[in-house]
């Protein structure tokens, strides 16, 4: 089918609805097209039609402009019939009242109007569907205005108003009047007031003027009522009153119907500090608000009052929601969410509204104490049907520990702790209900008195979400409730993995770790494995960074990292260990600082026992060619560093005088403390080029390691050789920093040919002067200079002058 529309250049919707009829059945659908801009938001549309109940024959006409609006039927199909009944079921023939329903349908509101010529009207209705507000003002009945379900309209259910079936409902219309849902057939005696609508007169004690029906005995009662007359009276409120209890409707539009109907019950339910009234309306909201009085009882004159509503009820006055089982977000979108995000929400959470004695107006609150009447006046913003509670007795229980969705470690014994107060008694007995059971008690809480409960939670499950509350009762069994807290159960550690250092400098240290929850982070450091320093964040992650300062340079530090979660949950790792590199220096001359250079290798996961090695491929700046370790304990994610060292401060140089330090090298471990190594075997390599220059003996080398704030000579092997370099190995209890150190060769004597006694003028000895501290640069080892010509004479006469002594000696031996 094509069809025309109009597009307008304003925003509009348009209702699109489509019919057919098979040999089955009739069929309808329906969809809300947007115009704007002169465009519609599309172009082709499919329906899915869904089965109507089938009811009445129907016809839907259109008026055609063009042909002076002369109608045209251009739907014939089928529609549930309503007719307006009185109480006996006869049809009001001669009434005509305004419909208004609204429905709901592929998720789309919307409403539709009509009149009820006669008595009767209709509408299609898809099967399986409702009406989600029928509403019918009529001016010779109450008004009527409730939801009507699928299942009432296919007649499988009825209500009190409507009975439906194949597909004709029957609505019946009642007159004007109360009535007591405790009691539905009692008689109830009432008077009805008209007065100006305006804030001076709408409040509990209207002022002289503000009753349009004359001050002195000026009222209606029922017999006497006129929709007609009140409705000639303009902008009115109407008040309902029998005996002490009165409904002040505000602003009641009497144009659009005649008066809501009201019911209340006439006597309470409860104690007399704990009084329950029903109070409701089957009515349309033809009103602003409702002011609504009641008595409370002469045992609490001299009480706060605190008004609450525990209750809500549908038309028939059952049940629909209370506050022990049900929240007030089970209220979103039904009639009564305009009791939501606002003060009108303290009457249903065990919050109360507190009645004032000088709010005589309303003016500050919802609630006013009227010690004059003995009523208490509340105001609530529609009157469908309500429970409200005259509290006065009930204890208020206010918690103090544990906090809201607070976490905790303890599922053995755990405290809550909270107060209460009670106008009318000292004590209460106090029970603490997780998730609905009885936890602990206490029978002698105090009012006003810190109360502890401790209760055994160890049949409780590490889980999140446990709902806790205390429940209190006085001695006059007034039961108050206190809000409902969270508590999360959490009894397991933080996983600790992936610990590194890094960015290691002469002052500080970077420390990293992972948790597989949220937690704080803290790491413990020294420089013996009592480590007592400490550096943390309380934020709470799961990548864990912190940086260590101001440390010593050259030094050998342990640590150890930390995490707690939110409920208190603690781990601490194993020790680990990282040395800080030596502080820069500068010599005369200037130039730059040679960049560190550094070799990692994973070792990864080792039994106990068990023996990894790992090889170096920077031997040639880093001399270590290749690392056997040992370990004592499991170890996972293990990794080994090589870098180059320097002199630790304030240590001495490990070679002695007659000998010099080749390499400095710093050998750290990752995932791996002092404790997990039984030991290593650390091979090296050493430049023959290197010993040749500086006279040392290939077998005087000799690895050294610092531990300990001293120099532990290891033992040392040499194991092979290439055109280059000399090969070695060492083995180590541990890994910190070492020295490479190489002595002079020992000198080959000739033994003497015959023994001789030498003058002691003749002795001469050769002073020989300690060499300083060498450590080879690989990259150019600078020649030595040449002696001079000056040295060279000196060393000649030297030479000749002992000749000549020596042949003087065997010259004077031969005489004798």
């Amino acid at each position: 089918y094509s069809i025309y529309l109009p597009a307008t250049e304003a925003h509009s919707d348009i209702m699109l609805m489509a019919f057919a009829k098979n040999s089955t059945g009739y069929y309808h659908d329906l969809y809300k097209l947007p115009s704007s801009g002169k465009s519609l938001s599309l172009s082709e549309l499919n329906f899915t039609l869904k089965p109507l109940i089938n009811g009445t024959s129907k016809t839907i006409t259109s008026n055609n402009i063009s042909a002076q609006w002369n109608q045209t039927t251009v739907v014939n199909t089928t529609a549930v019939q309503f007719r307006l009944v009185n109480g006996t079921g006869t049809l009001l023939s001669t009434e005509s009242s305004f419909v208004e329903m609204k429905l709901v349908t592929n998720s789309i509101e919307y409403m539709r109007m009509t009149n009820a010529q006669n008595g009767v009207f209709t509408l299609p209705v898809i099967s399986g569907e409702g009406i989600k507000k029928l509403t019918i003002y009529s001016q010779s009945y109450a008004p009527v205005s409730e939801p009507v379900s699928a299942s009432v309209l296919s007649g499988t259910t009825n209500t009190s108003t409507i009975n439906c079936s194949n597909g004709i409902c029957d609505i019946t219309l009642a007159r004007f009047d109360l009535f007591d849902p405790d009691n539905p057939d009692a008689e109830i005696d009432m008077w009805m007031d008209f007065y100006k609508s305006n804030s001076t007169c709408d409040v509990p004690n209207p002022p002289t003027g503000c009753n349009m029906m004359g001050e002195d005995n000026g009222e209606m009662n029922k017999t006497d009522f006129s929709p007609l007359k009140a409705i000639l009276m303009g902008d009115v409120s109407l008040r309902i009153t029998s005996g002490n209890i009165s409904v002040h409707y505000v602003k009641t539009d009497l144009l659009a119907s005649g008066p809501p109907d009201a019911a209340f019950s006439q006597d309470f339910n409860g104690t007399d500090s704990s009084a329950v009234w029903k109070f409701g309306s089957k009515g349309p909201e033809i009103y602003d608000y409702v002011l609504i009085s009641m008595p409370y009882s002469s045992v609490v004159e001299n009480n706060q009052i605190k008004m609450k509503i525990p209750f809500l009820y549908d038309n028939d006055f059952n049940v629909f929601w209370n506050n022990i089982d049900n929240s007030t977000t089970d209220l979103n979108d039904t009639d009564y969410s305009d009791y939501l995000n606002n003060l009108y929400e303290n009457y249903l959470n065990e919050t109360g509204v507190t009645c004032l004695e000088t709010d005589e107006n309303l003016t500050n609150g919802l609630c006013y104490k009227d010690t004059t009447n003995h009523v208490v006046w509340i105001k609530i913003p529609h009157f469908t049907g309500v429970g409200p509670e005259v509290s006065v007795g009930a204890p208020t229980i206010y918690l103090m520990s544990p906090d809201d969705n607070s976490r905790t470690i303890n599922n053995t014994l755990l405290s809550f702790v909270f107060n209460f107060t009670d106008d009318i008694s000292e004590n209460a007995n106090c029970t603490l209900y997780i998730n609905d059971s009885a936890y602990g008690n206490n029978a002698t809480s105090l009012n006003y008195t810190r109360t502890i409960i401790t209760a055994n939670l160890s049949t409780l499950n590490e889980a999140d979400g446990y709902n806790w509350w205390i429940n209190c009762t006085d001695n006059n069994s007034n039961e108050g409730k206190s809000v409902v807290r969270t508590i999360n159960i959490d009894i397991t550690k933080p996983i600790i993995t992936n610990i590194q250092n890094s960015s290691i400098t002469s002052s500080g240290v970077t420390i990293t770790w992972t948790t597989d929850e949220l937690a704080n982070s803290t790491v413990y450091y020294g420089k013996t494995t009592a480590t007592t320093s400490a550096s943390g964040s309380a934020s709470l992650n799961t990548s864990h960074s912190i940086a260590l300062s101001s440390l010593s340079s050259s030094t050998l530090y342990y640590y150890n990292v930390s995490s707690c979660d939110a409920a208190g949950n603690c781990n601490t790792s194993s020790q680990y260990n990282f040395t800080t590199s030596a502080a820069s220096s500068s010599s005369g001359g200037g130039g730059g600082t040679p960049s560190v250079t550094y070799e990692e290798k994973t070792v990864g996961t080792l039994a106990a026992g068990s023996t990894k090695a790992v090889t170096f491929t920077k031997s040639a700046t880093l001399a270590v060619t290749e690392i056997a370790v040992t370990v004592k304990n499991k170890v996972t994610n293990a990794k080994i560093k090589v870098d180059v060292g320097s002199l630790p401060s304030g240590a001495s140089v490990p070679s002695s005088a007659q000998g010099g330090v080749y390499k400095y090298i710093t050998i750290t471990k990752t995932a791996m403390t002092d404790n997990d190594v039984s030991k290593g075997i650390i091979k090296f390599k050493v430049k023959k080029e290197w010993l040749t220059d500086k006279g040392y003996g290939k077998d005087t080398v000799a690895l050294h390691r610092y531990y300990g704030n001293k120099w532990n000579k290891l033992t040392t092997t040499r194991d092979s050789e290439d055109t280059t370099y000399y090969y070695y190995s060492a083995e180590s209890p541990g890994f910190s920093t070492f020295a490479i150190t190489a002595e002079k060769a020992p000198a080959v004597t000739a033994p003497a040919e015959e023994e001789e006694e030498e003058p002691e003028e003749a002795e001469v000895t050769e002073e020989e002067v300690p060499p300083e501290e060498e450590v080879l640069e690989e990259e150019e080892v600078p020649p030595e200079k040449p002696p001079s010509n000056t040295a060279l004479v000196i060393t000649l006469i030297a030479v000749i002058i002992i000749l000549a002594v020596v042949g003087y000696s065997i010259q004077k031996k031969k005489k004798y």
